[in-house]
Order: C-alpha cells, then sequence, then structure tokens
C-alpha cells in the first residue's frame, strides 16, 4: 500500500514546493484548465467522475495558483507593460512573488493567490481514498 508522505510533519518551505506541484497535478487530472483536445479531456474527466464518483472540491486558492503558475509569462508581460516605474525594480520584485508562511497550516502565497498547503495535503488524501476505494481495475 502507498503512503501519501503527508501523513508525517513535512518540512516547511521546500517541501511546501512539492506538495503543491502535486497537488496541482492531480487538479490538472480530475479538473484540467484550458487543453489541446477538450474533447478528450471531457471524455477523461467522465470516465474519472464515473469510476471514482464524486470528487471533492479543490482546496481554495489552488486552481488559481494552477492558473497563474501555468499562464506565467502573460501574466509577467502584462504587468511588465501596465506598471511604470525603475524596471531594475520590477525585477527584483518578480523575485518576491513566492512566499511561504509556516503558520496556519503552512500557507503559500503566489502572486495575489494563496493556499493553505495542509488544505493540499488533506484533499491528496481524499482523492488517494477514491482511487483506493473504487473498484476500477486495469484490464
Amino acid at each position: 500500500m502507498c503512503h501519501y508522505r503527508g501523513s508525517i510533519p513535512y518540512g516547511g518551505a521546500e517541501d511546501s514546493k512539492w506538495i503543491l506541484s502535486n497537488g496541482i497535478k492531480i487538479l490538472n487530472i480530475v479538473k484540467p484548465g484550458r487543453t489541446f483536445n477538450p474533447t478528450r479531456t471531457k471524455e477523461r474527466v467522465a470516465l474519472i467522475k464515473q469510476y471514482w464518483g464524486r470528487i471533492p472540491e479543490a482546496p481554495k486558492g489552488l486552481r488559481e495558483i494552477r492558473n497563474k503558475l501555468e499562464h506565467y509569462d502573460e501574466y509577467i508581460e502584462e504587468w511588465f507593460s501596465s506598471t511604470e516605474g525603475d524596471f531594475a525594480y520590477k525585477l527584483e520584485t518578480i523575485g518576491m512573488i513566492y512566499r511561504y508562511d509556516p503558520s496556519n497550516g503552512g500557507v503559500v502565497y503566489y502572486l495575489e493567490n494563496y493556499v493553505v498547503i495542509k488544505d493540499v495535503i488533506d484533499w491528496v488524501k481524499q482523492m488517494g481514498q477514491l482511487v483506493i476505494n473504487s473498484d476500477y481495475t486495469l484490464s
């Protein structure tokens, strides 16, 4: 049986990155954003719902952070073209767009969005239970 590392205390900012990354990957499978083949994506999501049942709602902020990460280049272009001031200052500010706060379950702030890492861990565990409890078997 597979054990999710979230069942033990995680090590702060570094672990929050892989937890967030894995949460986003799962979100992309069950509730994808824009895709290259929307028809196949709808079929995949329908099959997942058929075998897993109701998909729990993703933690607040996870979808927004996923969208910002996936469209980061567009966001930065818009930001640079819409703000005024010193260009060097803007470059320094880019390095401050990701921040981790260890209080309240570990909060990751990304641009204007945030997600609580404990909520991501709990959601991933729920998703894992859906898979474990499903009666789907590979043929």
